[in-house]
């Protein structure tokens, strides 16, 4: 797969989400290859949008972000996807920080060579047990799969998820696991953020969970 294969568009940045393994990018509906699909939550439910979607992505990682939003956290994900065809052409990858997706990929972070294209590739696996489809985000360089730097047997000072009560109901509590990545990105790369840009469509993404 060529560099920047999947972009559509010359110039400027794009914003995707991540579904159900699935890299999309809203678009218009006379976009060739748009997939209609009417939107279940949230405050447009039942409005009709129009997709691309993908299954790998590739670029250079220049800079990651989380950002407070009113769903909770999201993690944004910024590619260069530049090429001689489509210069000065950038992607912003955004999908919730608490999410399976994001903190799969962010255990791999101590592993990615920045300085390097990655090729992100989306998997919608289903759970045998549960029947429950798990969604990962995992990044390849050199044609290989980067493998996780914290798991269930080594996490390295990841914080475990924590059961605590809520209005009398346990629920599952990874705010440790959060605030250790956030000071994982930040670490990782500089104080400096992206150069800002128009705001967003509206996006609708799946949470799923990360067996940690």
């Amino acid at each position: 797969m060529s560099r920047g294969a999947t972009n559509t568009q010359s110039g400027g940045l794009k914003y995707l989400s991540f579904m159900s393994g699935k890299f999309v990018q809203r678009v218009q509906e006379d976009t060739p290859g748009a997939t209609p699909r009417e939107l279940k939550k949230g405050p447009n439910a039942g409005k009709l949008v129009h997709e691309l979607h993908f299954d790998t992505y590739e670029g250079q990682i220049y800079n990651i972000e989380t950002e407070a939003g009113e769903y909770g956290q999201r993690l944004h994900i910024f590619i260069d996807v530049s090429t001689e065809l489509e210069p000065d052409s950038k992607v912003k990858l955004s999908l919730p920080l608490s999410s399976g997706p994001a903190k799969g990929f962010l255990s791999r972070l101590p592993v990615i060579d920045f300085a390097k294209d990655v090729v992100l590739k989306g998997y919608n696996i289903e759970n045998k047990e549960t029947g429950r489809f798990n969604s990962y985000l995992v990044p390849y360089q050199g044609g290989s799969k980067l493998l996780s730097h914290y798991t269930k047997e080594n996490p390295n000072g990841l914080p475990r998820m924590e059961k605590i009560k809520v209005k009398g109901q346990e629920v599952w509590d990874d705010s440790a696991q959060l605030e250790f990545f956030e000071a994982l990105i930040t670490k990782t790369f500089s104080a400096e953020v992206a150069p800002v840009q128009a705001p967003e469509a509206e996006v609708e993404d799946e949470a799923t969970d990360l067996p940690f």
